[in-house]
């Protein structure tokens, strides 16, 4: 139900420049009356049908879908070495990294993760990805 309040809110701005654009033909006497109001139904037509189609787009996700938290589980290449702290490639962005190794030892004490090589996120902190190497 939210998000079809939410899609519709969205609607009402193009609905209500329709509005005005018809009202000024109607007025100009370019359109008649039952022209224009054709057009309109059908424009509110449109948006109730094209609705199936882009409901995936409007609807709320959870925060722990997106940003780092969404990002858990994946795999990434190390684009900067992980000694501890470097970069990572995930889904074509750029993140920042920490390695963590998985005998629970402090990240310093970590062998350094070359360029290229791949890792887990295992966690975020704030936006710090906790990653451990693949080959470990």
């Amino acid at each position: 139900m939210r998000t079809v309040l939410f899609y519709s809110l969205l609607q009402i701005p193009g609905i209500a420049i329709l509005g005005v654009a018809l009202t000024a033909a109607v007025q100009f006497g370019w359109l008649s009356v039952s022209v224009a109001a054709g057009i309109g139904v059908a424009w509110l037509i449109k948006d109730i049908a094209m609705y199936p189609f882009v409901k995936s787009a409007y609807a709320r996700r959870d925060s722990d879908d997106r940003g780092p938290n969404g990002l858990v589980g994946a795999n990434a290449t190390v684009t900067r070495e992980l000694a501890p702290i470097g970069f990572v490639r995930i889904k074509g962005e750029l993140w920042q990294a920490e390695c963590v190794p998985q005998d629970g030892t402090s990240p310093e004490s970590a062998a350094p993760v070359p360029v290229n090589a791949r890792v887990e996120v295992v966690a975020a902190r704030g936006m710090l990805l906790l990653v451990r190497s693949c080959s470990e």
